[in-house]
Order: C-alpha cells, then sequence, then structure tokens
C-alpha cells in the first residue's frame, strides 16, 4: 500500500525594497507557510503555482530561502511575456515540515536582472582537474 502526504500551502505576497535594489528594480518577496496536518514530519519535495503580474519578476531571478539559507529549486513549465519577465512557473523545493506544524519559506524576485558578483574570466577546464 502506497503513502501520500498532505500538505497545505499558503502564500503572502509582498514588496521588499526599491532602493539598493540591482538596476534600480523592486524586489519581490513571496512568503510560503507550508502546514502538515499529519502527525508524522515531512520532508520531501513540495511544488507550489506561481503567478505573476508582467514586469513583476525578471528571469532567472526567482530564489527560495529557509532557515536562513538559500535553497536548491527548480522551475517547471514556466511561461514568460515578451519582454523576458515570468508570467507564470511550478517551483519545486524541498522541505522539512515537523508532524502537526508549520514551516515558513519564502521566494524572492527581482523585477530587474541581477548582476553576480563573480567572473567567468580566466576559467579553464582540463582533464587533469576532472
Amino acid at each position: 500500500m502506497r503513502s501520500y502526504s498532505l500538505l497545505l500551502a499558503v502564500v503572502l505576497t509582498a514588496a521588499l525594497c526599491t532602493a539598493g535594489c540591482e538596476e534600480g528594480g523592486v524586489a519581490g518577496v513571496r512568503e510560503v507557510i507550508i502546514f502538515n496536518p499529519l502527525p508524522s514530519p515531512y520532508r520531501g519535495l513540495v511544488m507550489l503555482n506561481v503567478r505573476f503580474l508582467d514586469g513583476e519578476a525578471f528571469n532567472d531571478t526567482l530564489r527560495v530561502w529557509g532557515n536562513g539559507s538559500q535553497l536548491p529549486v527548480q522551475l517547471l513549465n514556466c511561461s514568460y511575456s515578451p519582454s523576458g519577465y515570468y508570467r507564470s512557473c511550478r517551483v519545486v523545493f524541498p522541505v522539512t515540515v515537523p508532524g502537526t506544524g508549520a514551516a515558513r519559506y519564502r521566494l524572492t524576485y527581482y523585477s530587474a536582472p541581477l548582476h553576480m558578483n563573480f567572473s567567468w574570466a580566466g576559467l579553464r577546464v582540463s582533464r587533469e582537474n576532472l
């Protein structure tokens, strides 16, 4: 017999900042609260369907945070507006939720491209490095 977990997710939306964001963009956050009504803890993946307004979340700026750390995330079935912004995505990420409890996660995104503080200049891959 196969067992299934039943989780409930509540997504709350708010804007974070306008000052100090890349390229003068706006940062956004969606608070995600995962409820586990079962008595045993749940440790596994959750899948959220998320929709955005045009110009709200630029491509490749979605991040998921839990316990102060960035979590690995997989984006599935994303649709985009012609301007390069996300229209909708299915976001998959790992969670740990106590039995008959809840856990809070944050999905962050930006309205402008993110600029990373690293460079690929000088990168050299050779057989000896593998």
